[in-house]
């Protein structure tokens, strides 16, 4: 063994479990207000079952363009794009998504529906980067403790973001109509 477990996740901190967080979080964040917001704007439950099953199809359909980026960029370089995307597209969702503009419900309505998709192949770019990168970083009988760690490292992400939506959407008074 060349280090230790402790220093492996070290190494690990800043590459890959930091971005998983944010990039987790900055997702997640969505999941308890997009519903609220859009039944205010008007939408019906399959309006709102389509917006927030785009980002899943955009995960699904980013995969093989993500992997020829890989090849493209490489590891990192991917990554820090693909969290650049996800967290513009993340905080451009808020400004398409405010309908002050004066038009009707569908161009709101599909601009967050393409911001999700997006979204989703931002995704799909950084978990195939993610995942390549760690199994060239971390030794064979090491993988188990750095893949079960980032599974550790995504969830938590996910809590903060849905925990940071639910005090936003308190604070707002966000409700359903």
């Amino acid at each position: 063994e060349r280090y230790s477990a402790f220093d492996m996740l070290r190494a690990l901190a800043l590459p890959v479990y930091l971005p998983c967080i944010l990039i987790d979080a900055a997702r997640s964040t969505a999941t308890p207000s997009l519903p609220l917001f859009l039944r205010t704007l008007g939408c019906d439950d399959a309006q709102v079952g389509l917006v927030l099953g785009c980002e899943g199809a955009g995960e699904t359909l980013g995969g093989l363009p993500a992997s020829s980026m890989l090849r493209w960029l490489g590891e990192r370089s991917t990554m820090v794009v693909a969290l650049a995307a996800v967290g513009l597209f993340c905080l451009s969702c808020a400004f398409v998504s405010t309908g002050r503009t004066g038009l009707s419900l569908l161009l709101p309505l599909f601009g967050i529906a393409a911001i999700r998709f997006c979204i989703g192949a931002g995704v799909a770019a950084f978990q195939v980067a993610r995942w390549s990168y760690l199994s060239h970083a971390v030794e064979p009988n090491r993988r188990g403790l750095a893949t079960s760690s980032l599974g550790g490292m995504m969830r938590l992400g996910s809590a903060l973001g849905a925990l940071l939506s639910g005090v936003l959407v308190n604070i707002f008074s966000l409700a359903a109509p």
